[in-house]
């Protein structure tokens, strides 16, 4: 069972060099680790290189300007050899037997298409361009702020693409078959909300979800991820819009989330089409098909409002990052 773990990067030699390193001392080691450096300024390309060294199995490759994730991780895909790919963000650890676990889930079910653990997530104060050699490297495994597990799986199961677009998946606790990728790729026009849409391309041509639940990776929080982006908004609604152009949500249950977070997103924009989108949804939701669904929009809202609540740590976390940056901006 051959593992490809491809690694976009860009200007963050220290954090690729733990990452790597948390791949490194997995229980079940993998095939090939493909480092795509994304457009990376000049002074980082020698540190990224010299991360090579740490083992034959290695590869860096570097585009000419910086694409986006979406392109990195889909050269790294068209690179890659393996027969399971995991898809690695650079500022992102594994737990030593994230590998091992997620592949035990393969072997036991031919059906599964993508297995996904939960995640820890835990804050980094530090810049990301923080230097870290190869020598003193090692992963970092650190007190967590926060525990992600997907809970109760039947609707994943059931209808996957509704399940996916109300919770989505964390790419970095994936492992994926390469037969249930075939010919999908990351969109690479979005910034962010690409993994989401990833995941909805492949529940759409019939992938089979499971999910292992134990948290087996690390989402680090720090200065200069999406969920410290000032702009996530604007960005979340180009998504939300290339969803809802291109028709991907069917049900009816899955247009009115649809319509319902459009609105959400565009309310500090445009205000006439927030409105024409919250019609959309009362149509819909008022509609005769929806009746039989009315309990498990209930439970989606309820269910929101309890995770706003739970990511309460998170968010704090999020803000104090934001307002460290505006603060260095204005100095």
């Amino acid at each position: 069972m051959k593992v490809s773990v491809i690694i976009p990067t860009y200007n963050r030699p220290g954090f690729l060099v733990q990452a790597v390193r948390s791949i490194l001392q997995q229980t079940h080691p993998v095939w090939e680790i493909i480092i795509v450096d994304d457009g990376s300024s000049v002074n980082h390309c020698m540190n990224i290189d010299a991360v090579k060294l740490l083992d034959d199995r290695i590869t860096v490759y570097r585009l000419p300007e910086n694409k986006g994730v979406s392109a990195a991780r889909n050269y790294g895909l068209d690179k890659s050899t393996g027969d399971y790919i995991l898809f690695l963000d650079d500022d992102d650890l594994l737990h030593p037997e994230m590998v091992e676990s997620n592949l035990s889930i393969f072997a036991a079910d031919s059906k599964a298409g993508v297995v996904s653990s939960g995640f820890d997530m835990f804050f980094d104060p530090r810049s990301p361009e923080i230097e870290c050699s190869n020598e003193n490297g090692d992963a970092m495994f650190p007190e967590t702020i926060f525990t992600w597990d997907y809970g109760d799986t039947t609707m994943l199961t059931e209808h996957p693409f509704s399940a996916l677009l109300r919770k989505g998946l964390q790419v970095s606790s994936s492992l994926v078959s390469r037969q249930a990728i075939g010919s999908a790729r990351f969109p690479e026009d979005l910034t962010r909300g690409e993994d989401i849409f990833f995941w909805l391309t492949l529940a759409s041509a019939g992938c089979s979800f499971r999910i292992n639940h134990v948290q087996l990776s690390f989402y680090r929080i720090h200065l200069y991820n999406s969920l410290s982006d000032p702009g996530w908004r604007k960005a979340s609604l180009k998504f939300k819009l290339k969803l809802y152009h291109q028709g991907m949500a069917t049900k009816s249950e899955d247009r009115f989330v649809v319509h319902l977070r459009l609105a959400r997103h565009l309310l500090p924009f445009d205000r006439l089409q927030c409105g024409k989108h919250i019609l959309y949804a009362c149509r819909i939701m008022t509609s005769a098909e929806m009746i039989p669904s009315w309990p498990l929009l209930f439970k989606y809202i309820v269910s929101r409002f309890y995770n706003k609540w739970r990511n309460r740590k998170v968010n704090k976390a999020r803000r104090s990052i934001i307002a460290r940056e505006s603060c260095e901006n204005r100095l």
